[in-house]
């Protein structure tokens, strides 16, 4: 059987879902503790928080006295369940007959193993204040799984907010200038440089990228010690954590953590391409001496300003986007509002199926660029695929298709000084939109 601790850990990580305790995710818990005994059910749902109890049976449970009791007609009388004194009657409030039933067998329990403290939980949860002890029982959870390793919200969606890429390129003596070079060149887009896809593997992961091929060779070679390895992974782990957090994505979503994990990948090995020029010889000693996040906030940094360059272009009329939409775009960015912004796009910046497509592939809060895909499948038409840039070639992609969109060029052709992205206060930070 699960420790207290074990069993609270469990509840912590299954029965919460957007900061919110899901009474439906608690229910099926303890409905497998009520199938062992009526025992296991009370003494499972003692062990839980107290705030988490009362969070759970506030919005279910409502008790009246006798007074009241006299003043109800007698359909509202047979809704109640009477307490042993016969001067204390509950009603379960919800419309899902198993809840109903559950909350019954557990109150019927508790009586039976605790009387006082089922009088004392029933009177609590019927009078605290709404929201209060959830919101407390959250702030208990939210420190229980920070010693696990979970990054803080506030904390988390500062990762989406990089420093200038001069401050880690300089550091291994790397120009940006030559970064968008290398790029332009590796991603120049044409027909015969399309990929030949089955329909099949259209949406599938294309190819090895440069952050697995490095890894591989490192692990082959010995080049990483067996403390470099675990220290590597556990600063992974962390920042997949806080991406997550950042996300809004739940430890149960499975789908959910593996695209932070496809995108994390994606950027961390475009940020090796772009350091090394695509050595991997180089990228190996960037790999054991650089940190995950910074390098994962460079590739974010070189994204910025495409961005930027991008609400410039469309800001000087190059591409007939009303001014006032322009402006909604670039303070929606700013404050990092990209549901918002992707929104914008989508229903007021006047744009075709397409151009809307590739601008929202840019301002989308994980970016994606879109790659042209000639099918092998009779009868289905060449088509778009996005996914997330991994390489110099995917970044040259991205900005070219993005120009072609906004009519200028969305990066400065003389060594682009990249600023750092305007800080957001703390109020935008717990308003912030997150898709």
């Amino acid at each position: 059987m699960l420790s207290r601790r074990q069993f609270q850990k469990m509840i912590d990580y299954e029965a919460w879902e957007d900061d919110r305790l899901s009474i439906a995710r608690v229910s099926r818990w303890l409905q497998l503790y009520r199938a062992i005994s009526p025992q296991q059910l009370h003494e499972r749902f003692r062990q839980m928080d107290e705030e988490c109890q009362l969070a759970l049976l506030g919005p279910l449970v409502e008790t009246f006295d006798e007074e009241q009791y006299e003043r109800m007609s007698d359909a509202e009388q047979d809704r109640l369940y009477r307490m042993p004194c016969g001067t204390l009657w509950y009603q379960v409030k919800s419309d899902e007959p198993a809840t109903c039933e559950l909350i019954q067998a557990l109150i019927e329990a508790s009586v039976s193993a605790d009387m006082a403290w089922t009088y004392s939980l029933l009177g609590h949860a019927s009078w605290m204040p709404p929201n209060e002890q959830e919101d407390l029982a959250l702030q208990f959870r939210t420190a229980r799984i920070e010693e696990d390793g979970f990054v803080p919200y506030a904390e988390a969606v500062r990762l989406f907010m990089p420093p200038a890429a001069t401050v880690t390129a300089g550091k291994w003596s790397v120009s940006v200038a030559e970064i968008w070079d290398q790029a332009a060149h590796a991603g120049t887009i044409s027909d015969e440089h399309a990929l030949v896809l089955s329909s099949a593997d259209a949406a599938s992961s294309l190819g090895t990228d440069f952050l697995g091929r490095t890894m591989s060779l490192c692990l082959k070679a010995g080049f990483l010690s067996e403390s470099e390895v675990e220290h590597l992974q556990r600063r992974l782990t962390h920042l997949g954590n806080g991406l997550a957090t950042a996300s809004r994505i739940e430890p149960d979503n499975q789908l959910g953590l593996k695209v932070v994990t496809t995108h994390l990948r994606a950027l961390l090995s475009l940020s090796l391409d772009a350091l090394s020029g695509s050595d991997e010889s180089r990228a190996k000693e960037i790999l054991r001496t650089e940190h995950p996040l910074a390098l994962f906030q460079f590739a974010l940094a070189l994204v910025e300003e495409i961005r930027r360059g991008a609400i410039t272009q469309m800001a000087s009329g190059a591409k007939k986007v009303p001014a006032d939409v322009v402006e909604k775009i670039s303070r929606q960015w700013r404050q990092r509002r990209f549901g918002l912004l992707l929104d914008t796009i989508d229903r007021h910046a006047g744009l075709d199926f397409e151009e809307a497509e590739i601008l929202k592939g840019l301002f989308n809060r994980w970016p994606l660029v879109a790659m042209p895909v000639k099918s092998t499948d009779d009868g289905v038409p060449a088509r778009w695929v996005f996914r997330p840039p991994a390489s110099l070639a995917d970044l040259g992609q991205l900005r070219q298709m993005v120009e072609g969109v906004v009519g200028g060029p969305a990066v400065e052709a003389a060594a682009p000084e990249m600023r750092l992205v305007s800080k957001v206060s703390e109020s935008v930070i717990e308003s912030t939109d997150l898709h």
